[in-house]
């Protein structure tokens, strides 16, 4: 049973990766081909520091970086807002339409993006 809790682990794992580097080459492609607004400018992929701390990636934006975590699946995401709610959460699969993964990484980071513009210009 060890063996085979071990092999689900590891491809699990690999899944992970496999979503996340296709994810970078998604947002990549879309900043190449401006299918996003002027202020969402870059993306880089995390540390294993920052790793650790829920964040697979920092989308660039015209007012710093803002965290992103990428998972596989809802059940994964709603885990990982539990363990780290101040990150936001992409669900990405083999089976997600292109253009909704984009809209809403657009949209989540431009909420946060949004917040912290409007308490700069309160301050």
């Amino acid at each position: 049973m060890e063996r085979k809790d071990a092999v689900f682990r590891r491809s699990k794992h690999e899944l992970g990766i496999q979503n996340e580097n296709g994810y970078q080459s998604l947002i990549e492609t879309a900043l190449e081909q401006k299918r996003v607004p002027r202020w969402f400018t870059g993306i880089e992929k995390a540390d294993p520091v920052d790793d650790r701390h829920g964040i697979d990636f920092w989308i660039i934006t015209d007012m710093g970086r803002f965290p992103i975590q990428v998972k596989s699946s809802r059940a994964g995401k709603k885990q990982a807002i539990k363990k780290h709610p101040k990150i936001p959460v992409v669900v990405v699969n083999p089976g997600k339409i292109e253009s909704k993964i984009i809209n809403t990484t657009i949209h989540v980071i431009g909420e946060k993006r949004n917040k912290l513009k409007r308490s700069l210009d309160e301050s």
